[in-house]
């Protein structure tokens, strides 16, 4: 079934009210199945499809729902009146602030017409150069017989390149790694946050959200710094996302905010840096579940890269 089919067709006349998602048992007073998703939650969402293809979980005094089915969620994405909203979203915009990941509308349009240029097919072959680099230099770290810790070497290699990639600042190598360990805590955090609905005992001083808000400042912090960077390059400035967006107008021709700079640039590292990051380091474990699949992989790097 293809996903367009799997948009649901109005109910017919007569056809009765729609059936309610039903809501998943096992919450815990209070937090609700928040609990479920901070002790284990790739056991609790893998999980969840035993209940059906769309359920209801409850996350503190909040219900969420919980698409199961992967027909669904691509119907839900492609459906041009889904909205990106809602309070988990609200949670994410004090990363994410209004940039492309997190807007809808004209603004998402016109956000993403500012970046479509730097992601031109020639534009993406000198990105695969960064790829190599990176990658080359992440296996280098690694020594036969060590013990890595995949996802967090993923997670490092993913922000350096996507900032390598789109931000070529000349401090953007050294500034790369900041940004991953920054990264690397305010998602902790923010997940936290997500999933947990305690309100302002996420502000009260605890070591953990001491933490957590000194990388938030730390990373919006750096990301000025690379947007001042550039600025001062002027004309001689690498043709990267970062001028793109340096040079793009609203609608009355005047330049975009700081702000929308700021939000755009951390969307885009975000978004580069994290789903890269998981996927990878999820094909390195199905890799060592499938060694057929993984000895052909190694023959085509081989064939690509023999050095």
């Amino acid at each position: 079934m293809s996903v367009e089919s799997a948009i649901p067709a109005p109910p017919a006349p007569g056809s009765g009210p729609l059936r309610t998602p039903p809501l998943v048992r096992g919450g815990a007073p209070v937090l609700g199945h928040a609990w479920n998703l901070v002790r284990d939650p790739l056991g609790f969402l893998s999980a969840l499809r035993d209940h059906g293809d769309l359920v209801r979980i409850r996350l503190g005094p909040r219900t969420a729902y919980v698409v199961c089915d992967p027909e669904l969620v691509g119907a839900m994405l492609k459906n041009p009146e889904y909205i990106v909203g809602g309070p988990l979203w609200d949670t994410l915009e004090v990363l994410l602030g209004k940039g492309v990941a997190t807007s809808n509308g004209k603004l998402h349009r016109r956000q993403r017409r500012m970046m479509q240029p730097a992601f031109r097919p020639e534009r993406i072959a000198d990105y695969a150069k960064v790829m190599e680099e990176e990658a080359r230099a992440t296996a280098a770290r690694w020594q036969p017989g060590a013990t890595v810790d995949v996802s967090a070497e993923m997670f490092r290699t993913a922000v350096r390149i996507v900032s390598r990639s789109l931000l070529e600042v000349d401090s953007i190598r050294d500034k790369a790694d900041r940004i991953a360990e920054s990264l690397h805590t305010v998602f902790d955090g923010l997940y936290r946050r997500m999933v947990l609905s305690v309100g302002p005992l996420h502000r009260v001083p605890t070591p953990a959200n001491r933490r957590f808000e000194s990388a938030l400042a730390d990373l919006h912090a750096l990301v000025d710094e690379i947007i001042a960077e550039r600025r001062a390059a002027g004309p001689g400035a690498p043709d990267d996302l970062l001028t793109e967006l340096l040079r793009a107008t609203d609608e009355t021709g005047a330049p975009i905010t700081d702000r929308e700079i700021h939000d755009n640039v951390v969307s885009l590292v975000v978004a580069g840096a994290e789903n890269v990051a998981s996927t990878l380091a999820w094909a390195f474990h199905l890799l060592t579940e499938h060694p057929e699949q993984e000895r052909r992989l190694v023959e085509e790097v081989n064939a690509v890269a023999p050095d």
